[in-house]
């Protein structure tokens, strides 16, 4: 289900990747010299969105932003090892960024990654690291300098190997029953190969590549394909002798709500263009996903209003309406609040 993580790397997600990667639909926009499509940034987006719009699982979606970010930070030897692979279809790439104590405070990352010759030696932990349970590699944000004033100067990014002895992923179950994890290092040795632009500016790469996640994640036309089949449930619903799509409250909640996906498109469609003109997008990418997670509540909510006492059944029961997708959207909307930088 679009925007919700599985528990495990399963044999069908992993058909899945492979099948659009074999379409060429991961990377449609990565020069084909990296082994993209050389398409347009536009063009990826709209696999995204009519996959949004089915409800289908998004596409590698850490590994979209992460590779997007890499092409013009990262280093030949980086771009080599990972991008064939994400266009395949074949890995995914976990972010390392939220901490115990920084919670969405970016600034205050305190993991520590200490230089020692040729590598660095890291330490710490991270939480709601998603898709770290079967990712291969690392997006990881750390503490280089502890001394830098303001603080965010001292954080460097690294894209680490999951596989590197040290690193132990245990499993953190959110309340829409996705899976994200706890990620811990423990004298971890990383080669200084590893960063990711140059040290002390990982603040600036984390920032650069949460643009790029809030358009590939937080889309409308998820949002918009649940009102559109709750406004044909209303349709096809009678309720004390009249169908739902005629009570005046039921449809001032479904008009208010088209009105302000309406405008979350308007939002969508301006950081996309302010993207293309390779202009910065970073307020207005975290409009964009303060406005839409928020509208997501609202619409759970008026959902559960509409539907009634059914509409809290979950999927699998052969009494829920809409399959379920109500119940389980109210509680997923809630964990996207906090997913790529919390409101």
């Amino acid at each position: 289900v679009f925007l919700r993580v599985p528990k495990e790397w399963s044999p069908a997600v992993r058909d899945f990747n492979r099948r659009l990667g074999a379409r060429g639909w991961i990377g449609l926009h990565w020069p084909r010299e990296c082994g993209g499509g050389g398409r347009s940034f536009r063009e990826q987006l709209i696999v995204v969105e009519e996959l949004a719009a089915r409800h289908a699982r998004i596409i590698n979606s850490q590994a979209l932003h992460v590779v997007q970010t890499l092409l013009v930070h990262g280093t030949e030897a980086q771009k080599r090892a990972v991008i064939p692979r994400v266009a395949a279809g074949e890995i995914e790439v976990a972010l390392g960024y939220t901490e115990p104590e920084a919670g969405s405070d970016l600034a205050n990352v305190q993991m520590r990654a200490v230089p020692d010759g040729d590598v660095y030696v890291i330490t710490g932990q991270k939480i709601f690291n998603t898709m770290a349970h079967w990712g291969s590699y690392h997006w990881l944000l750390t503490r280089t300098d502890p001394a830098a004033q303001p603080g965010h100067r001292g954080l460097t990014m690294f894209l680490v190997d999951l596989g590197t002895p040290g690193i132990t992923v245990e499993p953190l179950y959110t309340m829409d029953d996705s899976r994200t994890n706890i990620v811990y290092y423990d004298q971890v040795r990383v080669p200084k190969s590893s960063v990711v632009g140059k040290p002390g500016q990982g603040f600036y790469v984390a920032m650069e590549a949460l643009d790029k996640e809030r358009l590939f994640v937080f889309n409308p036309h998820f949002y918009r394909s649940l009102l559109d089949e709750l406004v044909e449930y209303t349709k096809a619903t009678v309720r004390d002798g009249r169908l739902l799509s005629k009570d005046p409250l039921v449809r001032w909640g479904l008009a208010r709500l088209d009105v302000e996906l309406a405008v979350a498109e308007v939002l969508y469609q301006r950081t996309i263009w302010l993207v293309e003109q390779g202009r910065e997008a970073t307020a207005p990418s975290a409009m964009l996903k303060i406005f839409i997670t928020e509208l997501g509540q609202r619409l759970g909510s008026v959902a559960q209003e509409v539907v009634g006492q059914v509409g809290l059944l979950r999927p699998g029961s052969k009494r829920a309406a809409l399959s379920g997708r109500m119940e389980i959207g109210q509680r997923a909307t809630i964990f996207h609040t906090f997913g790529a930088g919390g409101n």
